[in-house]
């Protein structure tokens, strides 16, 4: 599966958000939510295409 595109869902009036969420849409119709905590992946959440 290779990822297509992200989208950052977060503060947009603070630069660097303290903790927020990426989203991976893959070609395969799956997303990966990622929780981002200071630039570092806390957790992946993987949500299949039925």
């Amino acid at each position: 599966m290779k990822k297509v595109k992200s989208a950052f869902v977060g503060d947009i009036e603070n630069s660097i958000p303290e903790i927020y969420l990426t989203i991976d849409h893959l070609k395969s119709g799956d997303y990966k939510f990622h929780i981002v905590e200071r630039q570092k992946v806390i957790k992946t959440i993987s949500v299949k295409k039925k």
